[in-house]
């Protein structure tokens, strides 16, 4: 009994311990224990470039310089400037203060650059002038229809064109520039405009042009301007 007691403890003893690795027979053979393979360097050695090196990152290179910048069209457009600068009218246009004030506004609100900016007007303004001399147009037109149609001044060309001729004429017998720009103008169709010299036309009557001798009374800016 005692004998396989004792003999039990002495193999316990010979038996490796479990947290020991076993020992590489081709190490013992040489005289030295093998060491736990492991893909760390062990605790205690010394740091190299080989176990330090990690991933390069993308945005700088391997020999250490940084990687070139996004390009310009990568970069995110610049905002809406704090005031926006005069906006350019496109050649033949005019551009209303008013209106372009507004449209700074919304250009801000939509944060537009002052490049962009100056793109919407480039694009916009001659389609905005354009369709007002359509819109012109038709008010002429209506009027010229209006006029036509009216027996006051259908009736009357005559007495309008000889007002025209007697008042609207300078010094050298030519029709003064500004009256006839005002003509030719849209308001050159307008019923009050022709109805006021069609009725100054028949006052006057075919004999009765002015004879040069003074009015009867000096003619005041009241008789002229509404007031």
């Amino acid at each position: 009994m005692n004998d396989e007691t004792t003999t039990g403890a002495e193999n316990t003893n010979d038996a490796p311990a479990a947290d020991q690795p076993a020992a590489n027979p081709a190490a013992k053979s040489a005289g030295q224990e093998s060491q736990p393979q492991t893909d760390k360097p062990a605790t205690g050695m010394p740091e190299t470039l080989l176990n330090t090196a990690t991933e390069t990152k993308p945005e700088e290179k391997q020999d250490g310089e940084k990687a070139p910048k996004d390009s310009e069209a990568d970069k995110p457009a610049e905002g809406a400037p704090e005031k926006y600068e005069e906006f350019k009218a496109p050649e033949g246009t005019m551009l209303d203060a008013a209106v372009m004030q507004q449209f700074g506004e919304v250009a801000k609100e939509l944060n537009l650059p002052q490049d962009k900016a100056q793109d919407v007007v480039n694009k916009m303004a001659p389609i905005m002038v354009q369709r007002q001399m359509e819109q012109i147009a038709g008010i002429s037109k209506q009027w010229a229809e209006k006029s036509s149609n009216d027996p006051e001044i259908a009736d009357h060309l005559n007495d309008i064109a000889r007002i025209r001729d007697m008042f609207g004429k300078g010094s050298d017998g030519n029709l003064d520039p500004d009256i006839a720009e005002f003509i030719n103008s849209p308001a050159g169709n307008h019923p009050g405009v022709l109805k006021l010299l069609a009725r100054v036309g028949a006052r006057f009557g075919e004999g009765g042009f002015p004879t040069g001798k003074p009015a009867p009374r000096q003619i005041t800016a009241e008789d002229v301007y509404a007031v």
